[in-house]
């Protein structure tokens, strides 16, 4: 399994927005707990997203690619939410979600594609039937995430 680092610096691939706000920490729900799996070949979303996750309380871990990610999943049974890159190398986000679709949990967790590209419209109402969501990096900002981890943990 292959597990991100801290520290390290690549050339973003996109504009990812994250604005500069000062989070009212006792404002936000508290996810203490809760399991999240960012995986994306860019260093700099799962750096971002971890990040904000963890304002949450959530427990964050990393994978570098779809490949380390659908071990870390194998690993690990308990994973409340992940967010998958949809064009990475090798390993898609598609074939990470054919994995979970085809794995089948006590507890599935809710997925989320990340992408830069678009994605068709027939791809996002499967993706919404399977009770995930989509979100582009392109125009990804603070208040989507949000509501985002509302839609998946409404009762925080």
């Amino acid at each position: 399994m292959v597990l991100d680092s801290v520290g390290v610096k690549t050339q973003p691939k996109h504009n990812l927005h994250m604005p500069q706000r000062e989070c009212d920490l006792g404002n936000i729900m508290n996810l203490t707990g809760k399991n999240l799996l960012v995986i994306d070949d860019d260093s700099l979303v799962r750096q971002a997203t971890s990040i904000l996750a963890q304002n949450y309380g959530m427990i964050v871990s990393v994978a570098e690619n779809g490949q380390a990610g659908i071990d870390f999943l194998k690993e690990h049974e308990h994973v409340d939410m992940v967010i998958v890159d949809l064009l990475m190398p090798d390993v898609t986000g598609w074939d990470v979600l054919r994995f979970l679709e085809q794995h089948p949990r006590e507890h599935p967790p809710f997925v989320v594609i990340m992408s830069s590209a678009p994605i068709q419209q027939a791809e996002q109402e499967r993706l919404t039937l399977q009770g995930g969501r989509f979100l582009s990096k392109e125009t990804f900002t603070v208040d989507q995430f949000e509501s985002l981890l509302s839609d998946a943990f409404p009762d925080a």
